[in-house]
């Protein structure tokens, strides 16, 4: 049989671990939807101020923002995934230290073997 305290903890770390999952593809969905807000019509609006700025025909200045927008971004989404993984992380250090120095205390003191 299974002590209550330590099913109680392994259903706070299950709980933890499915809330760092849920974080982590927010943040992921997040950082690709602002990527298509920039290839999308706001990033037509940008080609043309960058046309505009830089002197170019609006062919050109749209074609230029996205080559540079293209290859800013596709090499660097293992980064960005990466970047979401962090945050998410970060979020919940704090709950996860917390939860194995309860159950490194009741391993040590034998309150986990209890039946």
């Amino acid at each position: 049989m299974k002590n209550k305290k330590t099913g109680q903890y392994a259903v706070l770390k299950k709980k933890l671990f499915i809330k760092l999952i849920i974080v982590f593809a927010i943040s992921t969905l997040g950082i690709f939807f602002v990527r298509s807000l920039i290839s999308g019509k706001a990033g037509e609006f940008i080609s043309k101020l960058l046309g505009i700025w830089l002197h170019l025909d609006e062919s050109n200045a749209r074609r230029a923002y996205f080559y540079a927008i293209g290859n800013l971004t596709e090499p660097l989404m293992a980064i960005v995934i990466l970047l979401a993984l962090l945050i998410s992380l970060t979020v919940f250090a704090k709950h996860f230290r917390s939860v194995y120095k309860e159950l490194h205390a009741d391993h040590e003191t034998g309150a986990a073997d209890n039946k």
